[in-house]
């Protein structure tokens, strides 16, 4: 299930100012309308009866669904309304709430989910809402929701602040795990006013903690002064991602994060590793947009969602270099098109996914690098290389484990069954096979092999006298 996950993660690295005191008012039986924000804070405002509006109700009036995971802790929300329907007039249009819930992250965070009541209900069974250890044992580095020591916050030209290395941080390290803050389902999107979207996401941050709400409201809007409720949009379009989780519902989320992450769902929680060592003085940075792009459409693109034109090291070089540049990243397009078509007609060889690897260490792509060992291994055990291929799978591994930060998920465990046992391995002269139509090979091969495997045993066996009595015998004689 995709959803568009406003995954408000307002990090260390992210608290820009410091926070103000306030006081919280909330009557969650009176919602005024408009506005329910006054324009320099998230309260709301108690109002005669005759201005609400009677669209708002206090708590969902449609029941969740039956739980089909029974063997689970029921969790439940801490908090949940105001609701409106996507028609105020029809009874059986889908009914949108906010929940909150302080499970995830811990009291002093919690999250806000904007959605309906059935995907309200199936978010509850995951390990983030009855089992925080879990996040806290994937996180790594400092722990859950602790920014990295070794990096500060510091003001970048062009871009207002961004946060640069103290020390050196070696590949593999953790930077932050961080839960989300909100989560905004993309059917209300669909299906109510965009105003009243808006008015609901602010409600939720409500129920933030004072001091976390201040950080969410501290991300970056890229210098806009606006009130509460269009502050919070503008956050939302300047900071959130499309994640999604393992429902089936078509329908997406987005997350509102400082920074973009690895997202799993089963935490709602972003991770970030540092996938090359970065030294004392280089900026920390995530890539907001798809780097094999050409470098004109990343920048236009950047400045047109975010407000900003990149300034990094692969950015900022002479005119010569980017149109280098650009004739890379279409070839590592065409290249990782060849490697993963399957069928008898593809171009990929081993040599073509060497080239990727040699290619994406030139653009610096380190993300895509555990993809392209994946394909290496593939590829030279496509054509009987076994051990070739154990090396690449065994990089392959390193690259994602890292990333994912556990042993699952579909490509790890394809590369570990790779790695125990190639010959065994689906992919074993897969490339000869369909090119040739050569079927009997893989058998004459393991057959080939399971022989010489025999003889040396036995040659070792010979070797360490462990041939019985006439073995035993020989050697006493030799000694003598």
């Amino acid at each position: 299930m995709k959803l568009l996950l406003p995954l408000l993660i307002a990090s260390s690295a992210a608290v820009l100012a410091d926070t103000p005191n306030s006081q919280r008012t909330i009557d969650l039986g009176t919602y005024c309308y408009p506005p329910i924000f006054n324009s320099d804070a998230a309260h709301l405002h108690s109002c005669p009866s005759e201005d609400l509006d009677p669209r708002y109700t206090t708590g969902p009036t449609t029941p969740p669904r039956a739980r089909k995971h029974k063997k689970q802790p029921r969790a439940t929300w801490d908090k949940i309304g105001p609701c409106l329907r996507g028609n105020a007039t029809d009874p059986d249009s889908t009914e949108f709430c906010v929940y909150y819930s302080s499970a995830v992250g811990g009291p002093n965070r919690g999250i806000i989910v904007l959605t309906e009541a059935e995907r309200a209900d199936y978010i509850l069974k995951y390990p983030a809402f009855h089992d925080p250890e879990v996040a806290e044992s994937m996180a790594g580095g400092t722990g859950l929701n602790k920014f990295t020591p070794k990096a500060k916050v510091v003001p970048i030209p062009g871009k207002e602040y961004g946060v640069v290395a103290t020390e050196t941080i070696f590949k593999g390290e953790s930077i932050i795990a961080e839960t989300a803050s909100m989560l905004v389902d993309y059917s209300p999107v669909y299906k109510l006013p965009q105003k009243d979207v808006m008015r609901l996401q602010a409600f939720g941050l409500e129920y933030l903690p004072d001091a976390h709400r201040e950080r969410v409201l501290n991300m970056s809007t890229h210098g806009s002064r606006l009130d509460v409720v269009h502050k919070l949009e503008k956050v939302l379009v300047t900071n959130a991602f499309e994640v999604k989780v393992d429902d089936d519902n078509d329908n997406g989320l987005y997350a509102l994060f400082a920074d973009s992450y690895h997202w799993d769902y089963k935490t709602f929680t972003q991770y970030a590793t540092a996938i090359r060592t970065i030294y004392p003085g280089e900026e920390l940075t995530v890539s907001y947009i798809n780097g094999l792009r050409p470098h004109h459409k990343r920048q236009s693109g950047l400045r047109r969602s975010w407000g900003f034109s990149c300034t990094c090291p692969v950015c900022s070089v002479s005119t010569a270099q980017i149109s280098a540049s650009d004739a890379r990243l279409k070839q590592i397009t065409l290249a990782r098109r060849a490697l993963a078509d399957r069928t008898p007609s593809s171009p990929a060889t081993p040599q073509l996914a060497e080239m990727l690897i040699s290619l994406l260490e030139q653009e610096r792509m380190h993300i895509l690098m555990g993809e392209a060992y994946a394909y290496a291994a593939l590829e030279w055990n496509g054509v009987g290389e076994a051990w070739t291929a154990t090396r690449y799978a065994r990089r392959a591994i390193e690259e994602e484990v890292m990333q994912v930060r556990e042993e699952k998920g579909e490509d790890i465990e394809d590369m570990m069954d790779l790695v125990e046992d190639p010959w065994e391995h689906w992919s074993w002269l897969w490339r000869t096979r369909k090119r040739m139509n050569w079927k009997p090979l893989r058998d004459a091969k393991k057959k080939e092999i399971e022989e010489a495997v025999e003889e040396a045993a036995v040659e070792v066996e010979a070797e360490t006298g462990s041939g019985g009595e006439e073995g035993t015998q020989k050697e006493a004689e030799e000694t003598s």
